[in-house]
């Protein structure tokens, strides 16, 4: 009976282990572009031509511009074909302009 306890209790803390392990995963966001042009005096990514982005709250694919600015986190999207968000969409005017604002950590993005 003792070991089936130990074991149960060293299963726990390998599963709360490797969930730890997973979430430092997300603290920087996974992309992949035709094209990524890091502008160093501003500190902005520029990812051009079938991006995808992904972080833990948002994924956008097939975007056609991205643009990260890495000093406030913000992300700005132009040409998003698909996205997801585990949060809320809020759509500003009619949402013509098709930009997608957000902003890393946040659970809200905006349409533009």
């Amino acid at each position: 009976m003792k070991n089936y306890i130990l074991i149960t209790l060293l299963s726990i803390g390998s599963i709360s282990f490797a969930q730890n392990k997973e979430n430092k995963h997300w603290l920087e966001p996974q992309y992949k572009s035709d094209r990524a042009v890091f502008n160093k005096s501003e500190n902005v990514l520029r990812l051009e031509g079938n991006v995808v982005f992904q972080t833990a709250i948002l994924t956008l694919k097939n975007a056609d511009l991205i643009l990260w600015n890495r000093s406030t986190n913000e992300i700005i999207a132009y040409g998003q074909k698909e996205f997801e968000i585990d949060g809320s969409i809020e759509i500003t005017d009619k949402a013509d302009k098709k930009i997608l604002r957000y902003k890393l950590g946040e659970k809200i993005a905006y349409l533009e």
